[in-house]
Formats: structure tokens, sequence, C-alpha cells
């Protein structure tokens, strides 16, 4: 997601850092110096939790899932990714949805879909349908639009890597997805998987979809606005103070 810096995770990343740094005493010895310094992002998230699970002859099985991020800009739509709707609350706030499910791996399926088919259903939907990154941005957005505006219960989009020039890849689902740009539709769970970690439910191919009987998933987000986090600078001097090494990370 963006703005991962600013997560709790994040801080206990630089607690643990800087407890490391505070045991190699022979670089104290040198001289290392180390700095905190916080800073704050425009918008910043908490993931909690994101689990989908499928029912697939009879048996529940949990698959590997993730939560979109939301907008990286806009505080009004980052916050349609916020399980609870308040900025700022890092308190766990899940939300559960279960029920029978739509299958949309076609262009033609999406365009057949109407409110009664979709509501109160969970739709699971090929991405490559609203991949901006293989197509028109309007016609991504068009799509994404008049799906969620049918009113499903939840959506889950679901990924396939690929190499081929032009095909959907899935690289750009969360962060960049065209959902995160979508205004004035219910807010939904939309949570992302990856068709290749579905092995566990019996699931290799669309054509596999068929065969799930229900799923269930929990989203528990938070959206930070600003977020908190903070550089950790670290400097050990050199026999030559005229050069020096410089390590980096973003």
């Amino acid at each position: 997601g963006w703005r991962h810096s600013t997560a709790a995770g994040e801080a206990e990343a630089r607690a643990w850092i800087l407890s490391r740094l505070d045991s190699l005493s022979y670089l104290k010895l040198q001289g290392m110096v180390v700095e905190e310094t916080p800073f704050h992002t425009g918008l910043g998230i908490e993931f909690h939790e994101s689990r989908v699970f499928l029912t697939v002859g009879g048996m529940e099985w949990e698959v590997d899932s993730d939560a979109l991020p939301g907008d990286r800009d806009i505080l009004s739509r980052a916050l349609r990714f916020d399980s609870d709707g308040t900025p700022n609350d890092r308190n766990p706030d899940p939300v559960e949805v279960s029920g029978g499910t739509v299958i949309v791996d076609s262009l033609s399926d999406l365009q057949e879909l109407s409110a009664a088919i979709v509501t109160g259903k969970i739709v699971i939907a090929d991405y490559a349908l609203f991949d901006r990154s293989i197509l028109n941005t309007n016609t991504a957005y068009n799509r994404a639009a008049a799906l969620l505006g049918l009113g499903p219960e939840a959506l889950i989009l679901v990924t396939q890597f690929s190499d081929t020039p032009g095909a959907s890849h899935g690289t750009f689902s969360g962060d960049v997805s065209v959902f995160n740009s979508v205004e004035s539709v219910p807010i939904i769970p939309i949570l992302k998987m990856r068709i290749e970690d579905l092995s566990p439910a019996g699931i290799s191919d669309w054509a596999d979809f068929s065969r799930i009987e229900s799923v269930r998933l929990i989203w528990d987000t938070d959206i930070l606005s600003p977020g908190e986090s903070a550089y950790l600078l670290v400097r050990i001097p050199g026999i030559d103070g005229n050069k020096a090494v410089i390590l980096g990370a973003h």
C-alpha cells in the first residue's frame, strides 16, 4: 500500500534497528552517531486484516489476499478504503462479509451484470477487465464505476501474472488501481488475490471458479491523515573526512 512507512510495523522495525545499533559497541567506539527524525506524509494506511475464505466442496479454505490502499493524495477518496470511514483511528474495526458469488471473467460477463444479479453477492472479477495499464483510463474507470454502482456486497479482484506484452500482469492492481478513483457509489470491501495463490482451494484457472460455493472475507484498514513516520540516519566517521560511502533505501 501507499505510505507503508506510516504503519505501526514500521515503528516497530525502527525500534528494532535502533536496539541493534545500540548493541554494536565497536561502532559506537568509532564515533557512530544515530539520528531519528520524524516527518509526516499526507496520507498513510494501516492494514489490520485482509482475509478471504473460499468454500469449495463443503470445506472452507483461506487463501492469500490483500486490501487495496486507496488514493494516495485525496483524503475523501482514500477514506473509501477505511473500513470504518474514520481517519486517524488505528483501532481494529473489522468488516466481515459472506455470501454467494458472481464470477466475472470476461467482458461479456461484465456487460450482462445487473443490480438484480449482484445485489447481496460477492463479485469475483478478473482484474484485467479494469487494468488501466492495458486499457484506456476512461474505459477502465467506466467499467469500475458501473460495477460498483450495481451494489455488490464486496468485490474481489483476481490477478494473474503474465510476461506477454500487452497482457495484464497485476503489478499495479493495488497502488494505482482505477477503483481508487471511483466515487459516489456505496463503500464496500475491495480485496485482491492472485490466481497463483488459490491452489489450496483446488483452483488453478478460471474454469475452477465455478466450484466455489460461497465466500467469506474480513476487511480492516485505517487511513491516517497525516501519516507519521521517521528517518533513521547513521553516521560512522571514517579515516578520510573528504570522502563518503552512502547507503540508502527507498
